[in-house]
């Protein structure tokens, strides 16, 4: 009892010190035009830095208000409120309950969330008639568009991510209830950018739910900016995913001196090391990684059989994670994929494995359960699949001599062809994909020909270009020069969770200073001029 008193009282003393600074720097007089910046209203401490200094420069560039928007339909809450959901919130917001008081300490004027109109109601259920009419298979979901604004891919994530489902039946009353919502919330979107003069749009993920005001604002030519750990995106109708910056590692390599270029494959050669060393969180550059595929704490022989048969390994990813997060991929999800493999799996004589992530702490580990029990479903169904052990070290299946990996985009990409083993992809939207270490497959139809031709070789490729890879996803990208203090406040906790609580607060405002504070307005000022993809 006396432990949960003392944590209220920090919380509240933390809390309290980080909107007294906040209003110290951005006191602001209450703006008398009609020009908005829209700012998601989110509990993702980390992310409230990032609002709290680019609304404010936005505010001052366009003499603007500051909005806050609730985020969350569809993806965490449902669209239509009970009447206690609706109660709470509106005293909530009166009184400056926990994250509206903090949004106000940074100048937020107003926080709200979409309502649905009986008016865009009538509109909406206009359109989803029409729209489900198309609807045959669940790949015709991929091309919804409504209004220029392609919305197929969100609207399957979401549906995903909501619902905890590995796939969409498109004649189940769920999915058609869900479309029918979602369509709602396009109609309340597109008809509050019709209405009101935005300027600019601030979020934290460019997919599900969450990108719907973000998809409208690129048909409108309207700037949007992303925060992701210690990561800055402008994001447009060219640009509409975040983390798709290696699509300028090769662009910004060309540029370097050749001394330069040496301490580039140096660093990357280093973090290589790391990771198949075992480390896990800050040390390399990922942080909800709490345990490693690498560790050598799994010791195990034997795990694959005993023959001269090709063996191929699938390791497989969250079903309903943001599954096109990097643009679309050959199948339209993780479920059909696997269900691929295993009929491929029936016309050869290779021996096939499948491996899981390893059970992870933290945020992950809710979801663990769910993908190991959906994988072990499907593969019940193809007998030639032999599962393996989540927690089974890479180190052990590789040392039992496997010869190809498949993935959709997962780290085995960047992490078996260390070792000469080939990873074959089942999308060209890939962060590998600038590089020629993996095979990367065309369409569906290249993979299947592919599968059924292997034959077992030794694959050898140009190691250089996995130490540019590293060094640039791992380090030139990884390092927030929006806040530097970011990569320090990593390796000190070394935990994902923490991004999300008040310890935040308490690292930013205790490492706080005057010098630190005009840095960031000034890279924030240069980078919106700049129009450039990414603020690392």
């Amino acid at each position: 009892m006396k432990l949960l008193k003392f944590e209220f009282i920090n919380r509240f003393r933390i809390v309290n010190k980080f909107k007294r600074l906040n209003n110290y720097l951005f006191f602001k007089k209450k703006v008398n035009s009609n020009n908005i910046i829209l700012v998601e209203f989110n509990a993702f401490h980390s992310d409230h830095i990032f609002f709290s200094y680019f609304s404010n420069v936005l505010a001052k560039k366009y003499n603007a208000k500051i909005l806050g928007f609730y985020n969350f339909k569809l993806i965490v809450s449902k669209l239509k409120e009970t009447l206690i959901e609706k109660i709470k919130w509106k005293i909530s917001n009166k009184v400056n309950y926990k994250n509206f008081g903090i949004y106000r300490s940074f100048g937020t004027e107003k926080i709200f969330k979409p309502h649905i109109s009986k008016e865009i109601e009538k509109i909406s259920l206009k359109k989803f008639k029409i729209i489900l009419k198309k609807i045959k298979k669940k790949e015709n979901i991929y091309k919804i568009k409504i209004n220029k604004v392609f919305l197929g891919d969100i609207i399957y994530d979401s549906y995903l991510k909501f619902n905890y489902v590995p796939t969409i039946n498109v004649s189940d009353k769920n999915f058609k209830n869900f479309l029918k919502d979602f369509i709602c919330l396009f109609y309340f979107w597109d008809n509050f950018f019709k209405t009101h003069v935005v300027k600019s749009v601030l979020g934290i993920h460019a997919h599900y739910s969450y990108a719907l005001p973000m998809r409208i604002a690129f048909r409108e030519k309207i700037p949007v900016y992303v925060h992701n750990e210690g990561k800055v995106f402008y994001l447009n109708q060219k640009n509409q995913y975040q983390f798709s910056e290696y699509k300028y590692f090769n662009k910004i390599y060309s540029t370097f001196s050749s001394n330069q270029k040496k301490e580039i494959l140096k660093e990357g050669k280093k973090y290589i090391k790391k990771r198949i060393l075992g480390k896990t969180g800050g040390e390399i550059g990922s942080t909800y990684i709490s345990k490693s595929s690498f560790s050598k704490k799994f010791r195990k022989k034997n795990i694959l059989k005993k023959n001269k048969k090709i063996k191929i390994l699938i390791c497989t990813q969250d079903f309903f994670d943001a599954i096109n997060v990097y643009g679309t991929f050959h199948f339209p999800d993780f479920y059909e994929w696997l269900n691929f493999l295993g009929k491929i799996s029936n016309k050869t004589n290779y021996d096939w494995y499948i491996k899981d992530h390893p059970n992870y702490s933290g945020k992950y580990k809710k979801y663990q359960p769910f993908t190991s029990n959906t994988t072990q479903e499907i593969i019940k169904k193809y007998k030639n699949i032999n599962y393996i052990n989540p927690n089974t070290s890479h180190i052990d299946i590789i040392k039992n001599g496997i010869d190809y990996v498949l993935t959709v985009f997962g780290s085995v990409a960047f992490e078996y062809p260390y070792f000469n083993i080939p990873v074959i992809t089942a999308t060209k939207n890939i962060p590998t994909s600038v590089y020629n270490f993996n095979l990367i497959t065309k369409n569906k139809s290249h993979l299947k020909k592919i599968l059924l031709n292997l034959k077992k070789k030794k694959f050898f490729f140009n190691k250089k270009d996995l130490e540019k890879f590293y060094y640039f996803y791992f380090i030139y990208f990884n390092n927030s020069n929006f806040y530097p203090k970011y990569n320090e406040f990593n390796l000190k906790t070394n935990k994902w969770d923490k991004y999300w609580s008040v310890d935040y607060y308490d690292f930013w405002v205790n490492n706080f200073s005057k010098n630190t504070h005009q840095e960031m307005l000034n890279k924030i000022k240069d980078f919106i001029k700049s129009r450039e993809y990414c603020l690392s």
